[in-house]
């Protein structure tokens, strides 16, 4: 018996700590939206091209996210947000805009292609690049440069699965290898900006 309801109470201890969680991280979230909500309420949305509707208010987000980054590691992951990884975060932060935020949705729907293209938002575009492997530089996500026959450095991003990872060690430095990639738009903190970065998605030497 003394077994059962320790469980129970251990279960029930874990329900609390679990609802704990997400009520903080609601609550959080709820405080970031409120402070975008009050700079877009402050903010005349002239008319502009999608992707500049999209770019104001992804800064105005991004400002906000900045603020709050302590806080922020404890739900999202430390790694994640140290090292500028805030689509989740700012995806959250857009559902709550559209529920608690009319000035939100009053530029949303006077801006419909602002939902389309968010809708159908196209997956990145695989490239390639041949050259040779002349660095890797191991961390949190790896990175390694590849010099084209144009002399320039390129520098592409481990930062997901791909084929061929397996081979990225030293033996195949000032190797001749050919590399794909797809270019995804990241915040960067220290410019403040969104960049483009290099996701390498497959490895292969170039015999």
């Amino acid at each position: 018996m003394r077994k059962y309801l320790s469980l129970t109470l251990l279960m029930v201890g874990c329900s609390l700590f679990a609802k704990a969680q997400t009520t903080g991280k609601d609550s959080l979230l709820s405080v970031i939206a409120k402070e975008v909500c009050t700079a877009l309420e402050k903010k005349t949305i002239v008319a502009k091209s999608t992707e500049e509707l999209q770019m104001e208010l992804g800064l105005m987000i991004m400002s906000s996210i900045t603020s709050h980054t302590g806080a922020l590691k404890k739900y999202y992951g430390e790694e994640n947000i140290s090292n500028g990884n805030f689509d989740k975060v700012a995806e959250d932060i857009g559902i709550k805009l559209m529920v608690e935020c009319p000035a939100f949705m009053k530029v949303m729907l006077a801006n419909p292609s602002l939902l389309a293209n968010t809708a159908d938002e196209k997956q990145p575009v695989e490239q390639t690049i041949s050259g040779t492997l002349l660095k890797i530089v191991p961390g949190d996500f790896t990175y390694f440069q590849v010099k084209d026959s144009n002399g320039r450095m390129i520098k592409i991003w481990w930062m997901e699965a791909f084929e061929g990872a397996e081979k990225l060690t030293d033996q195949l430095l000032n190797k001749p290898v050919m590399v794909a990639y797809i270019v995804k738009q990241t915040y960067n903190a220290q410019m403040q900006d969104y960049v483009g970065t290099k996701i390498a998605t497959k490895l292969q030497l170039v015999q």
